[in-house]
């Protein structure tokens, strides 16, 4: 150690890694991940369907920013503040950087192929597959944390990749820095570090326990995520009750049938032979036995996911890039594919063809009237991504209908009241979601803000406001007629292509004695 400065060490431990070759797989790899990228670029920039109900919530918790939120860590708000600052709010714009971070998780998937010992045809299946799986297509195509989660697992699964084929401990050193950032993109993260922890215990690589590369990285992931854990602390661990909630009454699927099962509809299914190849390969063969942690960054998830139940499909997605890249290392080297010189192309033909059929599943690439009939063709026309949200369109397409729509409704309702009314109105809405679009286009409409009970809404409270006059949406007559004196159906929000929950919403106009804060605990909805 005399004289060599840690720093000095990860360098040099990355430096030695091969560095990408203007090859053609190199090519084809970047041109892939380009074309996708700009896939998601233009059909931003044409703005087809709308906001997607969470990316007004990203808005607002990026103009309250904090070390955490009720139902995710901070890093996303902070980079949703960042671009926002910078370029504005436009639907191009936040959602600039999921496309370019599916970009780098398709070009990670190329490098890990070629780490693995493949040539450009195992670059070329494994970019491809990545290209098509509708779940990661839908999670480049709004802004969200998922993207970002899927990319930092892809991040440690390469580092991983590199320290098992080179030995080199000093990688230990990025891969606790790439988990640190991890747990402050997305809960999820937590579950990559349980199966990093295990895959070290269960295989030959206990050895590292030994070295003060892994206990370095391991105290730098616990320094970038301390923030986030103090938050939590402080605030009486919110995000327990909110995945209780959620597992228990929101997410749809997560049973020992639907689990696998949405694994391979969410992968898509022409992707399932190239993943299992690769779960196989890295498991069970003599040459990929040395990458049997890659193994079980996709088995402890799965394990853990399938006995908690209520988990959604996204959940267990990011482990599957070291699956895809090892898979088609190996269908490669399978002599009845690697002797027909057309195999490559001709698989890589049917993904692609396959790709594009399910493509208006994921991407707003067909106007709504049209993505409608063509699901409806498929079969595929009201899937339940949530418990009780039904749409002809799928739930993370569907939720980009009627946002402004409901805001001019709740307007027309405002401003039907008397002018001493409107003065001291309170505007009450029952999801973020609803809450989050009414600021977003409330100017517009010169309403006041709008609160809700619904995560981290109820954590900014209610003020000072008054239940003397409330205009409230999204809630049911029984539990305001429990908290307000009187309760008028003033108008119905309907839209057409909106999930079932948004739609048919009566608007009310709630006149109480009491202040909202006194009764705010009742409010209260962590789901």
């Amino acid at each position: 150690m005399s004289g060599v400065s840690l720093e000095g060490d990860v360098a040099t431990a990355l430096s030695r890694s091969r560095l990408p070759r203007l090859s053609a797989g190199f090519v084809i790899v970047l041109g892939l991940a380009a074309g996708v990228a700009l896939l998601h670029i233009a059909v931003n920039a044409l703005q087809p369907y709308g906001y997607f109900r969470d990316e007004f919530y990203y808005i607002a918790c990026s103009e309250r920013l904090a070390f955490g939120y009720v139902d995710h860590p901070p890093l996303i708000p902070a980079l949703t503040r960042l671009i926002t600052t910078i370029a504005g709010d436009s639907i191009g714009v936040i959602r600039f950087l999921p496309a370019i971070a599916f970009a780098g998780i398709m070009v990670l998937i190329g490098f890990m192929a070629r780490e693995f010992g493949g040539g450009w045809r195992a670059m070329m299946l494994a970019v491809t597959a990545a290209a098509i799986a509708p779940v990661y297509l839908v999670a480049g195509s709004v802004l969200s944390p998922i993207v970002f989660d899927h990319l930092v697992w892809a991040t440690c699964a390469f580092l991983l990749l590199l320290l098992l084929k080179t030995g080199d401990a000093r990688y230990w050193v990025a891969i606790g820095a790439t988990i640190g950032i991890g747990l402050e993109t997305k809960h999820n993260a937590a579950f990559l570090a349980i199966a990093v922890a295990a895959g070290t215990l269960l295989t030959s690589n206990r050895k590292y326990l030994r070295s003060r590369y892994l206990w370095t990285g391991a105290g730098l992931a616990l320094l970038i995520a301390l923030p986030h854990l103090l938050w939590q602390i402080n605030n009486g661990w919110p995000t327990l009750e909110f995945a209780d909630n959620a597992s228990s009454g929101k997410n749809a699927g997560g049973g020992l049938v639907d689990l696998p099962l949405l694994q391979v509809v969410s992968m898509h299914p022409l992707t399932f032979p190239i993943w299992v190849a690769g779960l196989w390969w890295t498991m069970f063969s003599t040459e990929g036995k040395r990458y049997r942690m890659l193994g079980l960054l996709w088995i402890v998830p799965f394990i853990l996911f399938l006995v908690q139940g209520g988990s959604q499909p996204h959940y267990l997605t990011p482990a599957y890039p070291s699956l895809l890249a090892a898979g088609a290392v190996a269908i490669e080297r399978w002599q009845p594919f690697a002797r027909r010189a057309w195999a490559p192309v001709a698989a890589v033909v049917v993904m692609a063809a396959g790709g594009l059929a399910l493509l208006p599943l994921s991407v707003s690439v067909l106007p709504v009237k049209q993505a409608e009939s063509y699901l409806r063709a498929l079969g595929l026309d009201e899937m339940e991504a949530e418990e009780g949200k039904t749409s002809v369109l799928p739930q993370w397409l569907a939720d980009r209908f009627g946002w402004q729509e409901m805001t001019a409704k709740v307007a027309e309702v405002y401003r039907s009241l008397p002018e001493e009314e409107r003065a001291r109105a309170t505007i009450l809405a029952g999801n973020y979601g609803e809450a989050g679009a009414i600021n977003f286009f409330g100017d517009k409409y010169a309403l006041p803000e709008a609160i809700s009970g619904h995560n981290n809404y109820y954590l900014w409270g209610s003020g000072d406001m008054t239940s003397e006059l409330v205009i409230a949406i999204g809630y049911d007559e029984p539990f305001l007629r429990q908290h307000f004196d009187s309760v008028e159906r003033a108008a119905v929000f309907t839209c057409e292509h909106c999930t079932s929950e948004e739609t048919d919403l009566p608007i009310w106009v709630l006149r109480g004695r009491w202040p909202l804060y006194e009764m705010w605990s009742d409010f209260k909805n962590y789901d």
